[in-house]
């Protein structure tokens, strides 16, 4: 186990330069079923890092930018008609994934943030397993889930706060 764990790290590592240790820590977080904040300065992987450690496992992987102007079903999906039946049907958002990056999460709004992340909220419990729908929707989640969220940190000036 410890050496296809090494070649998946080493793989990885081939992708981003000089950052064996990062690798090494959110490979572990993937492994554990935790979630991961990655935060550096522009330009140094982050998204590459959650890009290539959801390549080399073969997972589903989607990234979110977070803006100020960010709605929660931007995430969680929308029902949208369809008129050939007259019904509706659930769009999943990027959340219903296997790896998310959500990245620059320091400039979404307080509502989505409060909303969408608070660990009491339907989508937490869902996401932990408590309930498997919520909005009379079933869950489509797939394991493993490994949420991991970018950001620049804010004492940038260039960064929004």
């Amino acid at each position: 186990m410890t050496t296809r764990l090494d070649s998946q790290v080493e793989a990885i590592s081939r992708v981003l330069l000089g950052k064996q240790r990062s690798v090494r820590l959110a490979l572990s977080c993937l492994l554990a079923g935790g979630h991961l904040l990655l935060e550096d300065l522009p330009g140094t992987g982050k998204t590459t890092l959650a890009e290539a450690l959801a390549r080399s496992f073969g997972l589903a992987y989607r990234r979110v930018s977070f803006t100020s102007d960010l709605l929660p079903t931007d995430l969680t999906g929308i029902n949208v008609l369809d008129p050939a039946s007259g019904s509706f049907r659930f769009q999943p958002g990027p959340l219903f994934t296997q790896v998310l990056l959500a990245d620059e999460i320091n400039r979404a709004s307080d509502l989505v943030v409060c909303e969408e992340c608070d660990t009491k909220g339907p989508y937490a419990k869902a996401r932990a397993g408590e309930i498997k729908e919520f909005t009379g929707i079933s869950s489509p989640y797939e394991e493993p889930e490994a949420p991991s969220s970018a950001s620049t940190p804010a004492t940038r000036a260039w960064t929004p706060v």
